[in-house]
């Protein structure tokens, strides 16, 4: 029970999500494969976001998570479980691991989409992340020196320098085309040269100055 409360102290952040109880497996399906997407996490199923315990029936919601991660989930997606007793109310934790299998897709009214967790929400991912995952998770084999390096390039690598941009920022400075500019930026991130940045509901891309 320390732990469970060592736990709820933290309150909600980028690894670690709290949950009332379970009344979606469409919508649980969005955390799950966020904390896969990112660096694997705990969702506390009977604790408000305040972190007042609440308690639940863990067998109705652990059957509602394991429906999730099979059937809403793509590929499915792996967790532990643990049921802790305290204030005399049950709290499921759920464990979702740092997947392997990355990009996890989560079914949504609109079709599957990736999400991811930023902070303590949960966002969808970004095309240009996605388009990293998807290439690493063929393998592609193109080496690093094959990345063409023309004055548009050059132009691209001139303003992720001097500061943050959105792709849409980035396509209509450089003209770029908005596919082409993906996969360049995919690729800068799969190789660790530019990261992701998250404010006021946006993505930016900037350059890592250490590399």
């Amino acid at each position: 029970m320390s732990y469970l409360k060592t736990y709820i102290a933290e309150g909600e952040h980028e690894t670690q999500d709290f949950k009332m109880r379970i009344d979606d497996c469409q919508k649980i399906a969005r955390s799950l494969v966020a904390f896969a997407n990112t660096k694997g996490g705990r969702l506390l199923i009977g604790v408000k976001d305040n972190g007042s315990v609440c308690g639940i029936r863990p067998e109705e919601e652990l059957h509602m998570i394991v429906r999730s991660a099979e059937e809403f989930c793509q590929p499915p997606v792996n967790f532990q479980h643990t049921v802790w007793r305290i204030e005399g109310k049950s709290v499921l934790e759920i464990w979702v691991e740092n997947s392997v299998f990355k990009p996890h897709l989560a079914k949504t009214e609109e079709g599957w989409k990736a999400f991811v967790r930023n902070d303590d929400v949960t966002t969808p991912a970004s095309s240009v992340w996605v388009m990293k995952e998807s290439l690493i998770k063929e393998r592609e084999s193109e080496p690093e020196s094959l990345f063409t390096f023309t004055a548009k390039e050059e132009e691209l690598f001139t303003l992720l320098k001097s500061g943050t941009y959105t792709l849409n920022q980035l396509s209509r400075k450089t003209g770029a085309p908005r596919p082409v500019l993906i996969r360049k930026l995919a690729k800068l991130m799969k190789w660790n040269v530019i990261t992701e940045r998250f404010n006021e509901g946006k993505t930016f891309y900037v350059m890592n100055l250490n590399n």
